[in-house]
């Protein structure tokens, strides 16, 4: 994903849909100010900055909890790989 300048994700859970287990994001910005907003924020309180080599895991099945993306507000795009794990289903 990139988010860039006015770009933003509301407070929100992602619940259960389809199967799915949890949401894995990989950072890959080399250097990040956390100023520029694009901060991931947990349960209200938790930051996770875009920079390499932080990894955010969520649990969408026991601890689905509550996160947001701040707005990106500097020139400095927020990228990240999200990819979301799921059950195979079966049938």
């Amino acid at each position: 994903t990139m988010y860039n300048k006015r770009c933003f994700l509301q407070n929100h859970r992602d619940g259960k849909v389809d199967g799915r287990l949890c949401v894995i994001l990989i950072y890959l910005n080399e250097e990040y100010n956390e100023e520029n907003g694009g901060v991931l924020i947990l349960n209200g309180v938790e930051k996770v900055l875009p920079k390499i080599g932080n990894i955010a895991i969520l649990d969408l099945g026991e601890f689905d909890i509550e996160h947001q993306v701040t707005e990106v507000v500097g020139n400095q795009n927020r990228y990240c790989v999200l990819s979301f794990i799921s059950l195979k289903n079966e049938e």
